[in-house]
């Protein structure tokens, strides 16, 4: 690696997009000639875009909230914002800096059914504490710190259960004393990577093999633990599937090792605090960001040893997508219209989707290798990779292997604005999220802290006036062929308003208490959600395991030590490939531990 050398970086989600946070660190100057992140459509995002429609709602993919071990994906935000200097460059912006971005969400939920048929709430209220996500640990705690906190957590969760409190007290006691009991049986801890050597068994199969009780495997907490990572093979509920080391670990970083809050909420959607801000950022800091992009495939040399080229279709005219400015402000805030802001320059006959924004045939767009490009950075969802990698996928045996062991279930989410507001829905729980509910949406999250940065605060007090008082965020695996969510909504809110919202809640979506509602079904392969399905992490390939010289892997899909489909999975891989594109350590620069040795 030295200076001269051109970078380009496929695919703007998390990781791609910290990819190229990464490589273009003041200075970067000296160690490339250019940095160039290359994205479909007109919004970065990936599985976290987000955009306004024309009434300023909100529309995301689905529910997201950042957790409170979310080191690295903070430190990017914050370092973001404080290169930004809104307060100083943009004084109107309503989202100056990540604290006004974020807020904590310690409110978490699991909805538990009962033999008699009843639906309850098992809210708790995790403590607080006055560590900030972003910034470096004191120490990486061992086991007998680890049992200090645990106490604690029991002690948050015993508090919390107030009702059918005998079943309540065992299991939290039992969940916890199983996973440290379990934890130090197995030498999880234990330098060389212990995690890893119980990765082949499901989470479940663990916590029994270790004594827990069945009312603990199949109670709520492990089954809202399972909601979090879509772990279900296909989206069958019945078949559940979790990587019994990834969920060991996973249960004491979220549970643990949390800072400030056990949750974080975004304070507008995701595209507006955290693509948003990084696009400008990224653009001050020299990166070529080419919007209307899209990847078709990746040409090996003749002995499929190296990258040869790049190939891509500009899906905008050339002088559209060459510096397309994708921003529009809403309410003083910069975020990602739900319409391409194309102009005469680029009509179309039909509304554009993310992924195909034009009716025009496209450009056809080759990066050569050592001509055009040095190193690449493929930062695409895994679900895609058979598509545009086909050639390195049929040429190199661990491909192949990672492709088939490494799966992806698409997903649903329905977004519902709500006439009434909270306390007279019925429901009471404001703020929180809660998993676990046997339906065909699993999680439910109360999001009507949004509808101030929709514009709907000056709603007034006129019970009669048509606009939303409350919001609620419904998500889950989708199973195949489950493609009319519309009506899954409509059938959905049927059975399951009584159980939601007590005091009268909708019961389908013409009901006049749904102001609006957006539902989307995520089932672009490269939208789908990365499982960590048992067994599967020993396939996953590192950042610099491609086995193809001059490409350099990046997302939530390579084994980046936190296998998991999630946005610090994401940023972590994008730290690591800036390292392997750079001769680096590939954890140089992480926060926190990983399941694996540092590298």
């Amino acid at each position: 690696m030295g200076a001269g050398r051109r970078v380009a970086v496929l695919g703007g989600g998390m990781a791609g997009v910290t990819a190229a946070w990464e490589l273009s660190r003041p200075g970067w100057e000296d160690r490339f000639e250019s940095i160039t992140l290359y994205q479909r459509g007109w919004m970065l995002g990936g599985k976290g875009a987000s955009t306004r429609d024309d009434q300023g709602r909100i529309l995301e993919h689905g529910l997201h909230v950042w957790l409170g071990y979310y080191d690295n994906a903070f430190r990017v935000l914050r370092e973001c914002y404080e290169e930004l200097d809104r307060a100083r460059t943009d004084p109107t912006c309503p989202v100056r800096t990540w604290q006004d971005a974020f807020l904590p969400a310690p409110e978490v939920g699991v909805f538990e059914h009962g033999p008699d048929g009843v639906t309850d709430v098992w809210l708790a209220r995790f403590g607080t504490n006055e560590l900030l996500p972003g910034g470096p640990a004191p120490t990486e705690p061992d086991l007998g710190e680890l049992v200090r906190r645990g106490a604690g957590l029991a002690a948050d969760l015993l508090r919390s259960a107030r009702q059918r409190p005998n079943i309540r007290v065992d299991v939290a006691v039992d969940l916890v004393t199983t996973v440290l009991r379990g934890m130090a049986a197995d030498g999880l801890l234990r330098p060389g990577g212990g995690f890893a050597s119980v990765d082949h068994h499901d989470f479940r199969d663990w916590l029994r093999r270790h004594g827990a009780a069945e009312a603990t495997i199949d109670g709520g907490l492990v089954r809202g633990m399972y909601d979090l990572v879509f772990g279900y093979r296909d989206a069958d509920h019945t078949r559940p599937a979790f990587s019994a080391g990834l969920g060991v670990f996973l249960a004491v970083r979220m549970f643990l090792d949390y800072k400030g809050a056990i949750f974080w909420k975004m304070t507008a959607g995701m595209g507006d605090v955290v693509f948003a801000p990084l696009h400008q950022a990224l653009r001050r800091r020299g990166v070529g960001i080419r919007y209307f992009h899209r990847l078709e495939g990746l040409r090996l040399s003749p002995d499929g040893a190296r990258l040869a080229a790049v190939d891509l279709v500009r899906q905008a005219p050339a002088e559209v997508a060459e510096e397309y400015e994708p921003l529009e402000r809403f309410g003083g805030l910069p975020c990602f219209p739900w319409r391409p802001r194309l102009g005469p320059a680029a009509p179309s006959d039909r509304e554009p989707t993310e992924h195909d924004p034009l009716t025009l045939d496209g450009e056809a767009v080759s990066l050569v290798c050592g001509v055009d490009v040095d190193d690449v950075v493929l930062a695409v969802g895994l679900g895609a990779l058979p598509i545009v990698a086909a050639d390195i996928v049929r040429a190199h045996p661990r491909w192949q292997a990672m492709i088939e062991h490494v799966r992806t279930v698409p997903t649903r989410s329905a977004q519902l604005w709500l006439r009434d507001d909270e306390p007279s829905l019925g429901w009471a729980h404001p703020g929180a999220t809660v998993s676990g509910l046997e339906a065909p949406f699993d999680t439910v999250a109360s999001m009507t802290h949004l509808l101030p940065a929709e514009g709907w605060s000056d709603a007034g007090a006129d019970a009669d006036a048509d606009v939303p008082r409350s919001l609620a965020y419904l998500c889950s695996a989708l199973p195949g062929g489950a493609t009319d969510l519309a009506s899954t909504t409509d059938e959905f809110l049927g059975e399951w308003s009584k159980a939601l919202w007590p005091a009268g809640g909708p019961v389908g979506l013409e009901d006049a208490g749904v102001v609006a509602h957006h539902v989307s079904a995520n089932t672009d392969p490269s939208d789908g959600y990365v499982q960590s399905l048992p067994g599967s992490g020993a396939h996953r390939l590192r950042a610099d395991g491609s086995g193809v010289e001059g490409l350099v892997l990046a997302g939530d899909w390579i084994d980046c030590g936190l296998n998991a489909g999630c946005i610090e999975a994401a940023a972590i891989a994008g730290v690591q490939a800036c390292a392997a594109v750079e001769g680096r350590p590939l954890s140089e620069r992480v926060l926190g531990p990983l399941t694996w040795d540092r590298a």
